[in-house]
């Protein structure tokens, strides 16, 4: 479907959550943290966890170590869905051993990655040659050399949120250490998007940190599916899409939640990339499955070749999940 059709059919279906994207319904950061009852707030309070190249970060119920060397740079999304993750590009320095993740709202608590142990976004190879990635970096114009130097040094972590958060918005505070001296703060404001609905049931979300057109899809028991031309499926609703037909809407994150228990039978939760909306790419992102409140995150990456304009049964498949 070309993409004008897509957006006056998305906008046809809910045009109340394309509307509402807009100041009114989004509650903006700062915003005062909870007081805590007189206790300190740790940062498990609000986040489920923490993870990078498949491997969960190791939490330590302290303060944020914080110094004087050069800050990580951040980049991701500036928007997060009630117990959904957020994947974020972290540049460090080449010196940098040790990364370590917490909130500025809170007292104690962070989250620390061994830099040693953890993949770098691409490797040299991505970038040799005539591959389809260096023909869409020279096309649009990007110095190849200067992307592959930058993404040597980039790594990507996806933080998981806790489907009770009551913030309406947060800021992502990242250091770095080189086994000495550790690093000033890089920071990262996010808001939870308001329109996207939580479940203690059964809840897929998608979140991605690039300005394209990713679509998710759950392909409910009798093979019914649930994404944007069909939004309510097996008592599944998509409650929230982003960047439809490359409307741009800084929201880049989709929803599906069920209101009550699904159906029991196999739910087949996949991703899309609609369009790549004439970025060059790569497009990192992440999903999260919520089943009886219990969240699980998986870690994907589209390049733009990839993007189909799909509609249904279109995207590659995350998970299978079969409820009894």
């Amino acid at each position: 479907m070309n993409p004008s059709c897509k957006f006056f059919l998305v906008a046809a279906l809910g045009l109340a959550v394309l509307a509402g994207c807009s100041n009114e319904d989004i509650v903006r950061f700062p915003q005062e943290p909870p007081t805590g009852g007189g206790q300190p707030l740790t940062l498990d309070q609000f986040m489920a966890g923490a993870q990078a190249g498949g491997a969960g970060a190791g939490y330590v119920a302290e303060a944020l170590p914080s110094g004087t060397t050069a800050a990580p740079v951040i980049s991701g999304a500036s928007q997060i869905v009630r117990g959904g993750a957020l994947v974020l590009d972290i540049e460090v320095d080449d010196t940098a051993t040790d990364l370590y993740m917490s909130l500025s709202n809170v007292d104690l608590g962070y989250y620390h990655f061994d830099l040693s142990a953890l993949p770098r976004v691409l490797a040299a190879d991505d970038y040799a040659g005539d591959s389809p990635l260096v023909q869409k970096l020279e096309a649009s114009g990007m110095h190849v050399q200067a992307a592959a130097a930058r993404a040597a040094r980039v790594v990507r972590v996806t933080l998981t949120s806790r489907n009770d958060l009551s913030l309406s918005g947060f800021t992502v505070v990242v250091t770095t250490s080189d086994g000495s001296t550790a690093s000033e703060a890089g920071v990262h404001v996010v808001t939870v998007n308001r329109i996207a609905s939580s479940s203690g049931f059964l809840q897929a979300s998608l979140n991605w940190n690039s300005p394209v057109d990713m679509d998710l899809h759950v392909q409910v028991p009798g093979g019914d599916e649930v994404f944007w031309a069909n939004r309510n499926a097996g008592g599944g609703l998509l409650d929230l899409d982003s960047n439809a037909a490359c409307s741009i809407d800084d929201v880049d994150n989709e929803n599906i939640v069920w209101a009550s228990q699904p159906e029991p039978g196999e739910y087949i939760v996949r991703v899309d990339l609609w369009s790549a909306c004439e970025q060059p790419g790569p497009f990192p992102y992440v999903v999260t499955v919520v089943i009886d409140g219990e969240p699980q995150t998986f870690e994907g990456v589209f390049q733009a070749l990839d993007a189909d304009g799909g509609g249904q049964g279109a995207g590659v498949e995350i998970v299978r999940v079969t409820l009894p």
